[in-house]
C-alpha cells in the first residue's frame, strides 16, 4: 500500500492516509527534534570526554544495528518468506527489489498499526512511482516514497514471490534522515 499524507492546519500530528482510504497516524517530528537536539548534545559531551580510541567501537555497535538489506536464495515457482528490519528514524529514502528476470514478486513493509509501503518487481501503469529496470540477468525495482516522517521502528516484511525461475531475490531499505541537498 502506498501512504499519502492528509494536510490538516494546526494538527499536533500527521495524519496518512492508504490506500484503502484508511487514516493512520504518524506522531509529529516536532517534539522529537528537540528531544535529538538534547540527545546530540549531551553525547558529542560523552563522546568529548572519552578517549578516540574507545568512541571509535561504539560509533561502529550503533551504525551496525540497523539492517537495510536482506537476501534470500529461493527456489523456482512460489515462496513466502518474513522477517523484520530495525531501521532508525526518518523517512524512506530506498525500497528496492531486485530479482532474477522473469521473476514477480511482491515485498509488503509495514510498521504494525501505524504505516505500510509496498515494492513489486514489475512494473504497474497505476503506480507510475514504481520504476524497474533491466540489468544483466536481474531485474531492478524501486518504489519511490513521499517523505512522511517515520518514526524509529521495527519493521514487518513479507516477502511474496508468485513465479519465475530459481535464484537470488534482494530487498533494499533505507529509513534515514532525508539529505541536506533535498
Amino acid at each position: 500500500m502506498t501512504m499519502r499524507p492528509v494536510h490538516h492546519s494546526g494538527s499536533p500530528a500527521s495524519h496518512v492516509r492508504d490506500s484503502r482510504r484508511r487514516i493512520a497516524r504518524i506522531r509529529c517530528v516536532r517534539f522529537r527534534r528537540s528531544v535529538r537536539a538534547s540527545l546530540v548534545g549531551t553525547s558529542l559531551v560523552l563522546i568529548a570526554a572519552q578517549p578516540l580510541t574507545a568512541a571509535a567501537p561504539s560509533r561502529a555497535r550503533a551504525a551496525s544495528r540497523f539492517q537495510t538489506t536482506r537476501t534470500f536464495k529461493l527456489s523456482a515457482g512460489r515462496a513466502e518468506r518474513t522477517f523484520t528490519f530495525r531501521e532508525r528514524g526518518g523517512v524512506i529514502l530506498l525500497n528496492r527489489l531486485t530479482v532474477p528476470h522473469g521473476v514477480r514478486a511482491i515485498v509488503d513493509a509495514r510498521i504494525p498499526h501505524l504505516a505500510g509501503v509496498r515494492v513489486a518487481s514489475w512494473p504497474s501503469r497505476n503506480d507510475p512511482s514504481l520504476t524497474c529496470r533491466q540489468h544483466g540477468r536481474f531485474d531492478v525495482c524501486t518504489q519511490s516514497e513521499e517523505w512522511c516522517p517515520m518514526p524509529q521502528a521495527i519493521w514487518h516484511f513479507r516477502l511474496a514471490k508468485l513465479n519465475g525461475p530459481a535464484g537470488p531475490i534482494r530487498f533494499d531499505y533505507v529509513v534515514a534522515a532525508p539529505p541536506a541537498d533535498a
